[in-house]
């Protein structure tokens, strides 16, 4: 669909697309999200990312059958997750920026540099994923409006996204988005598709919704969301913080994807450890020895 709209002259692109927009609140019955806070929910939420990247090829299929980042062990990621009783029926991440950077850096850099210039709080947003028997339905304005209180409650100013390029249409279409750059490929993913950068400026959405996305500000804006359960104390300084609920997810992806979590940067590990004073962390006999400097505490 998005292929033949291509097609089209923008405006017009735009005009189809936002009157594409569905949402039936009835489809949110005994749906809720929250920011991941159990290691069950942290690997069920990986399970869903993995299946769907594999499936679009975007990313090859693992052993574990878990997708983790990096930036999931750390404190300034927020993994959200939509559930179905207990079950994961979708999930979103945000990681906000640190000295370490975004993801989207190793090919947006340079694109990110004057925002970062001002001032301003960016927050990247990624790893979207819809169990298949949810999706076309409320769960991903569910996941979107809770990733949207998220990035308010801990003082982002813009969100940022990288997406295919064939997608991008979308992101501004329903949310508002604005075009900050594109690249041929992206090394973060398997796939060697062109993608785009993206960006929108919270303190501008509320307007840009309803002066552009009718739609999307009713659903976004003027609906309340009783579905939406955020942490107690959610401020900017979790953003260098890991409570406990948070700290049973990471220790759940640590040992999910033991790979991934020996090859933290000693940066990373020293970013890990202040945020989480009482982890047991691996002996320098249990990881590759040839990192092993990295473990040693300072």
């Amino acid at each position: 669909m998005l292929r033949y709209l291509s097609l089209l002259p923008r405006s017009l692109r735009m005009t189809i697309l936002r009157r594409m927009v569905r949402f039936d609140e009835r489809e949110l019955v005994g749906l809720r999200a929250e920011v991941v806070s159990s290691s069950e929910d942290a690997l069920a939420a990986a399970r869903l990312v993995h299946d769907a990247y594999a499936k679009k090829l975007v990313a090859k299929p693992h052993p574990s059958k878990v997708r983790v980042t990096r930036t999931q062990l750390l404190p300034a990621t927020f993994v959200i997750v939509a559930k179905d009783g207990d079950r994961v029926v979708g999930t979103i991440a945000l990681q906000t920026d640190t000295e370490l950077g975004l993801e989207m850096d190793v090919a947006f850099r340079d694109a990110l540099a004057p925002l970062r210039a001002r001032g301003r709080v960016l927050a990247e947003v990624g790893a979207l994923a819809v169990d298949p028997a949810h999706r076309r339905t409320g769960v991903f304005h569910l996941l979107n409006r809770t990733m949207f209180a998220v990035a308010e409650a801990v003082g982002v100013d813009d969100l940022v996204i990288t997406v295919n390029s064939s997608a991008a249409d979308l992101y501004r279409a329903v949310l508002c988005f604005d075009e900050l750059a594109t690249a041929a490929s992206y090394a973060k993913i398997d796939a060697e598709n062109p993608v785009t950068a993206l960006r929108l400026p919270l303190d501008e959405a509320h307007e840009r919704f309803r002066v552009d996305a009718p739609r999307s500000h009713a659903i976004y804006v003027e609906r309340t969301w009783t579905e939406i359960s955020l942490p107690r104390g959610l401020s900017p300084k979790a953003r260098a913080t890991i409570d406990e609920g948070r700290g049973s997810a990471v220790r759940a992806l640590m040992r999910a994807r033991p790979d991934v979590f020996r090859a933290l940067s000693t940066g990373e590990v020293k970013i890990l450890r202040r945020s989480m004073p009482r982890l047991s962390l691996p002996t320098p006999l249990q990881i590759d020895p040839h990192q092993a400097e990295r473990w040693v505490a300072r």
